[in-house]
């Protein structure tokens, strides 16, 4: 592939178990590196794409609303592709498109993709496939089990903890 970047052709991502080094499972990207994040308390992992990577088109195939949902974006700057996976398995458990507007970062939280820019959070539902809402302040902490996130408001002394599931401060 001549228009990509060498080192991020061809690459195998493998997940392995560190306490007996067994490999659980293997992916390869045969032209764009997509990021992976583990989290290894939820047991999922997320492969994050940039929509402009050649590979995502690839990738999108196998999910026609996503393709058709992406072809209505006018910008797609700072869009991604995520894949939200079993970590002990690599089995594919959800996938969602999130627009950071290029400044944002990304997490997960369940089976929610939390999109943090600089003063609130944006929520997205793998279930659904739809944005749920937003979250005013900086997202600091979370709590899986709870389905709980706190945040700092303008007064930086204090955080706000808030529920996920109805996004109404506690």
């Amino acid at each position: 592939f001549p228009d990509h970047d060498p080192l991020d052709c061809n690459v195998v991502d493998e997940v392995s178990d560190v306490r007996t080094r067994q490999m659980l499972w293997s992916r390869r990207f045969p032209k764009d590196h997509p990021g992976l994040l583990v989290e290894p308390e939820e047991n999922r992992a997320l492969i994050r794409w940039q929509v402009s990577d050649e590979g995502v088109r690839d990738e999108l195939k196998n999910y026609p609303p996503i393709e058709e949902r992406l072809a209505t974006f006018k910008e797609t700057k700072g869009v991604y592709f995520l894949e939200m996976l079993d970590a002990s398995t690599g089995r594919v458990l959800g996938a969602q498109l999130v627009d950071t507007g290029g400044r944002g970062s990304i997490s997960m939280l369940g089976d929610r993709a939390i999109v943090s820019h600089q003063g609130y959070a944006e929520i997205y539902s793998f279930a659904t496939g739809l944005k749920e809402g937003e979250i005013f302040g900086w997202l600091r902490a979370h709590c899986n089990t709870a389905n709980l996130v706190s945040v700092r408001g303008e007064n930086q002394n204090e955080l706000a903890v808030y529920d996920l599931n109805t996004r109404e401060k506690l």
